[in-house]
């Protein structure tokens, strides 16, 4: 099965909703988000490197993932 660049940008923006959406308190959750915001920082990585998006996009993608990842962990999100 063949990804386009447009699928892994939808699979990012969902995965950084999907950090928004997550609780808190559940445990799970926060087991497996590491494991997620670890494959969503290697996609956008693996996009960038291969040319398939510009540094502008890689940079405006990396700061609203890291703002998100910071949310969550600290609470407001």
């Amino acid at each position: 099965m063949e990804y386009s660049t447009q699928d892994a940008l939808d699979w990012l923006n969902q995965g950084i909703e999907d950090i928004r959406n997550s609780s808190k308190d559940d445990r799970v959750s926060d087991y497996a988000l590491g494991y997620d915001i670890g494959f969503l920082y290697g996609t956008l990585r693996t996009l960038l490197a291969t040319g398939h998006i510009t540094r502008q996009e890689y940079n405006k993608f990396h700061a609203e993932l890291t703002e998100t990842r910071q949310a969550r962990q600290n609470g407001t999100e």
